[in-house]
């Protein structure tokens, strides 16, 4: 049943897109306006946050085309965030435990502490904080939740009907939806495999190293297509701080001077050090976010 209510609800939104498209097409052809319209940018923003994964994905990768969509409307799509329910910790322990049986090892012989509510969730998977048994390091375990590889399996069905009908309609062939789509395929499925993540975190901690930005290592013995166990990171994140200064801007401002920390320095580390990913190293860091940024004293 729930299977078929969200090929219900795709099919429905996509037609509607799509008939959308083609009337914007006709108005702006006849000498119409050509702004879209925000609310349609909205309403695409809230289909991908409901429907999650794939179409988040795509809905992010579109908004970097604001040459094509205008600049109100890529700023309301950049908006998207990917939200979802905790899946049952039975499951997800299932998970761990299935993974690390086929690696040689135990639940129970590897964690001695597994909170079982999660610490962030996300549309492929959910976040926990737990202790390693022989090191007693806290760490994040990050699991790929049942069901993931399926939703996306169908998701990616109805994207290519949908760009059969975009391509087949000549719907703003500028936006060239043929790589739009195979961008959000690879970066799908990227996510739904560990294992090409923990290489890439492996790579960009020894470059950021050099610019003093600290990157939680992996456990790679315990990593795996389902599975990414990283190190635990206390602090205050750049989101925390920037509901503190709203609140209390001096008060912020004291714990800053406290931890020696100026923000004009951190931002120019953070922007160089994407920069130097992007262009030295051919790697775009997608999860920039200002719950991903943790502030560490001394800049």
């Amino acid at each position: 049943v729930a299977q078929m209510s969200r090929a219900y609800t795709i099919i429905r939104t996509l037609a509607e897109f799509i008939f959308k498209e083609l009337l914007y097409a006709f108005y702006t052809s006849v000498g119409g306006k050509k702004e879209r319209p925000i609310s349609a940018a909205r309403k695409s923003r809230k289909f991908a946050e409901h429907m999650g994964g794939m179409w988040v994905i795509l809905i992010r990768l579109a908004s970097l085309r604001s040459d094509v969509l205008g600049g109100a409307f890529s700023r309301e799509l950049a908006l998207t965030q990917d939200r979802w329910l905790p899946g049952p910790f039975a499951e997800i322990r299932k998970v761990v435990e299935e993974d690390l049986r086929a690696a040689g090892t135990s639940f129970d012989a590897e964690f001695c502490e597994f909170d079982k509510v999660p610490i962030a969730v996300r549309s492929f998977g959910q976040a926990h904080r737990a202790r390693l048994r022989n090191s007693n390091r806290e760490v994040i375990v990050r699991v790929r939740t049942p069901g993931a590889v399926q939703r996306a399996q169908t998701d990616w069905r109805f994207m290519q009907i949908l760009l059969f009908f975009l391509e087949w309609l000549d719907i703003d062939p500028q936006m060239r939806w043929d790589d739009l789509f195979f961008e959000a395929k690879k970066a799908t499925n990227d996510q739904l495999d560990f294992r090409a993540e923990v290489g890439e975190l492996q790579r960009i901690g020894k470059i950021l190293r050099r610019r003093r930005i600290y990157s939680p290592p992996v456990c790679a013995r315990l990593c795996t297509e389902r599975l990414l166990v990283s190190e635990y990171m206390k602090g205050t994140t750049v989101a925390d701080l920037m509901r503190a200064h709203k609140a209390d801007p001096v008060q912020c401002d004291d714990w800053l001077r406290e931890n020696n920390i100026d923000l004009r320095c951190v931002w120019r580390k953070l922007f160089n050090a994407h920069h130097e990913l992007l262009f030295e190293h051919n790697l775009f860091y997608t999860e920039l976010w200002p719950s991903g940024i943790v502030l560490l004293r001394d800049n």
